[in-house]
């Protein structure tokens, strides 16, 4: 029979309202079926008891709220029963699971087919059966003949009953039995039937003939028995081990245990960190090496590693929530979810207000960065009026939106490209032809050799990546002699280019190379940008306003079209062309950096406020003030201030009162720092230092500091999600892919580990540079 999640939400009798209202913590297990039928379970530490009944009006012990409340976890519920699944095979499924059956017997429970189904299935299974007569006598119950219902069927739902009805049964009515009494009795009597492992605590149905086969099969795999000897042997005999120090070649020296819940952790991260799948721990070889490197190693299932991958993802996520910066950039990435189409502005907008609200930072935004699509422009804009609604913007949302620099230099350059685009295919197509076979590439690598050119390799582009293409350009600058040449000796090479291309090339290379440079500079993600963004930026409006003044026609056009674009994509974020602004903008960009310094003004004083404390000590201050020196002294070591909280007082006081120069006047008042331009400057580092001088503008400069200028971090997510989500792992659902994509983020930055690629604009790796190596010759 199929079924739908709203099949799952059924009426419930009153009996099972009531079992579910005073159970014991045993009850953690529910499953619910169709109008006619539902079934609960039992269990101690897990779902071992099966309890099918007829229904009837009750609804209210089905919604998520009273099943959390009360512990209960379904064996079937809206979460794994998927639109048109078989119900009747889920539930056949969970009766056999099932190690103790109780059939509770209503008036109505033989009108039910479903009823007597899961009956006879106990029976037919061999199952321990405690039967409940509820509000009816054994002798009124008999099996209803329906009329798709077969022949077989009716017989063994009359036999499943006949045996039932000879079982040991409790009795109960629901209108004058105590519920407490009846559901004690219920529970000692599963519990009698049940055995449990005195290490895993799971449990097994009590043979009736006494047979422990079973319990020995368990207790030869039991993972927490093996443990236990493996502490007691650990006892026995210590095992020395070396441990690495923090420089190469010093070590220490202890002692060893085997701690398999290490092991087990680690081999998480492992997964998660590497991208592996979750069947590697089951390979066979995999397997063999760890036996090999320990002999105390246990094999890891990929469901075990799976359930720890689950549980390092959730242990992670609740320490990002009181992470602390402590003047070092931090970067995660905190959510990987799905988005149906239509990828609109509104729906990518909602998207991240739930992003917000699950992380509790809906008042904590203060910049999102985002590439220059259509749709983002309207998310943003969606995203910005909520928060205004809030008032949550500072300085008006001014800098709110900040545009991927990343994108736009890809579109300013590729823009240029196109103004030679028939050298870059003449080039590109004369490295494809020699690429096909390995003769044409040995002639090319002759020549080379007579030319005594330096020894270098021949790139192949991909197109739609300008960086690629400038790579390529100009290492076929280097071969430039060559290709000429080797026309000359093959006549089917056609793709030799002109002098005067190769100086357009050559111009072009020398243009871009800077673009190419501050691309990589700026696409970091793991060390503040926005200080060299600046620098940057105006350093290409400057090369952008000197080329538009160059000789040669064709890079004269293309720095006046870049130009345009450059100032289309950057017209409304003045603040961040600080260096480039005329003198009509300085009083205003000023403007707006005293307007977010007064922010931080305004939030320091109420950060700083007199406390309720303060106040009172005031109060006993002026009281002891009034009284003479000998009423003071009686009550000597009662409210009488010590000489430290006077003084906390006058501090507080002082530091509550504002200086006649701000932080900001004293700041731009003061001379630059100048360090040595090849010098890794720690930016924050430094204002780390400086935050007793600035306490106020050290706190604004971390937060401008760590503001985005690329999108990178998140294109670099994007690549790691198509390696994840492959032909063979195509099936996995949203909530493992953002596991896995978050947690390979959060584990990384655990064990301080850097991301793959940091990679501008990143794409999957099959769309990289290709190398061609000329052999030697």
């Amino acid at each position: 029979m199929g079924s739908n999640r709203e099949e799952a939400a059924v009426p419930w009798p009153m009996s099972a309202a009531n079992l579910l209202r005073f159970c014991p913590r045993e009850l953690i297990a529910l499953l619910p079926s169709n109008h006619h039928q539902a079934c609960i379970s039992y269990c101690h530490h897990g779902k071992t008891t099966m309890v099918s009944h007829g229904s009837c009006n009750w609804r209210q012990p089905l919604q998520p709220q009273h099943r959390s409340s009360r512990r209960l976890q379904p064996f079937l519920d809206c979460k794994n029963l998927k639109p048109g699944d078989e119900l009747k095979k889920n539930l056949d499924m969970a009766v056999l699971k099932s190690k103790v059956g109780i059939p509770v017997f209503s008036p109505h429970f033989c009108e039910s087919y479903f009823c007597c189904h899961e009956l006879s299935l106990m029976i037919d299974s061999n199952k321990k059966v405690i039967p409940i007569y509820c509000d009816v006598k054994p002798n009124e119950l008999k099996i209803k003949a329906w009329r798709s219902c077969s022949t077989e069927d009716l017989e063994r739902f009359n036999r499943a009953l006949h045996e039932a009805k000879e079982r040991i049964a409790i009795t109960f009515d629901t209108s004058t039995g105590n519920w407490s009494d009846f559901l004690a009795k219920v529970s000692a009597a599963v519990k009698e039937n049940l055995d449990e492992c005195n290490h895993c605590k799971e449990l097994f149905a009590k043979s009736p003939s006494g047979a422990t086969s079973q319990h020995k099969r368990h207790l030869k795999n039991c993972l927490q028995k093996r443990l236990a000897v493996g502490e007691e042997n650990r006892k026995r005999q210590q095992v020395l081990s070396f441990t690495e120090g923090p420089s190469d070649g010093i070590t220490s020296i202890t002692n060893f245990s085997y701690d398999h819940a290490k092991v087990r952790e680690l081999a998480a991260h492992m997964v998660l960190v590497h991208e592996y799948p979750f069947s590697m721990l089951d390979h066979v070889a995999f397997n063999k090496f760890m036996k090999a490197a320990s002999p105390f190693y246990k094999k890891i299932n990929r469901q075990t590693v799976k359930e720890d991958c689950v549980t390092a993802y959730m242990l992670e996520k609740r320490r990002l929530r009181n992470i602390k910066s402590d003047w070092v950039l931090q970067k995660r990435v905190l959510n990987f979810c799905n988005v149906p189409p239509p990828h609109t502005g509104v729906i990518i907008a909602n998207a991240l207000s739930k992003c917000f609200l699950e992380w509790g930072i809906e008042n904590k935004v203060s910049t999102i960065t985002v590439d220059n699509a259509s749709y983002n422009d309207v998310c943003i804009r969606r995203v910005k009026e909520d928060f205004s609604l809030r008032k949550r913007l500072s300085i008006g949302g001014k800098i709110f939106h900040i545009r991927c620099c990343a994108h736009i230099l890809n579109l300013l350059v590729q823009d240029g490209f196109n103004q030679i685009v028939d050298v870059i295919d003449v080039v590109r197509e004369g490295i494809k032809y020699l690429k096909i076979l390995e003769s044409r590439l040995n002639e090319f690598a002759k020549i080379k050799k007579q030319l005594q050119l330096p020894s270098k390799n021949l790139i192949l582009d991909c197109p739609t990546r300008w960086n690629n293409t400038y790579l390529m350009l100009a290492s076929a600058l280097e071969f430039r002699d060559v290709f000429p040449r080797y026309g000359d000796i093959d006549p089917g090479f056609h793709y030799v280019p002109s002098e005067h291309e190769w100086m357009k090339v050559e111009e072009v290379c020398k243009f871009f190379g800077i673009f190419y440079e501050i691309t990589n500079i700026i696409s970091g993600s793991d060390y503040p940008t926005a200080n060299l963004f600046l620098v940057e930026l105006y350093r290409i409006k400057e090369l952008l306003n000197e080329k538009a003044l160059d000789f040669s026609d064709h890079i004269r056009f293309t720095a006046e079209s870049m130009a345009q674009k450059f100032d289309k994509y950057w017209s409304e974020s003045k603040l961040f062309l600080i260096r480039d602004a005329a003198p009509r903008y300085i009083d205003e960009i000023r403007c707006i950096l005293y307007d977010l310094y007064n922010e931080y003004v305004d939030a320091h004083i109420s950060s700083h406020g007199e406390e309720p404390q303060r106040e009172a000590g005031k109060r006993k201050h002026a009281e002891l003030s009034s009284k003479s020196t000998q009423g003071a002294a009686k009550k000597l070591g009662v409210n009488v201030l010590t000489g430290k909280e006077k003084f906390q007082m006058i501090v507080s006081e002082i530091d509550k009162t504002l200086p006649e120069k701000s932080d900001l006047d004293v700041y731009l008042e003061e001379g630059g720092y100048v360090c040595d331009a090849n010098a890794n400057l720690d930016v924050l580092s430094w204002w780390k230092g400086e935050r007793w001088r600035f306490p106020i503008l050290s706190r604004l400069a971390s937060d401008v500091l760590d503001i985005p200028g690329t999108t990178v971090a998140s294109e670099s997510t994007f690549s790691a999600g198509g390696r994840i989500i492959d032909d063979m792992r195509a099936s996995m659902s949203v909530e493992t892919v953002q596991m896995l994509l978050c947690g390979n983020d959060w584990i990384r930055n655990l064990h301080g580990l850097k991301n793959k690629s940091r990679e501008p604009l990143d794409i999957p790796e099959s769309s990289t540079i290709e190398e061609i190596d000329l052999p030697d010759i």
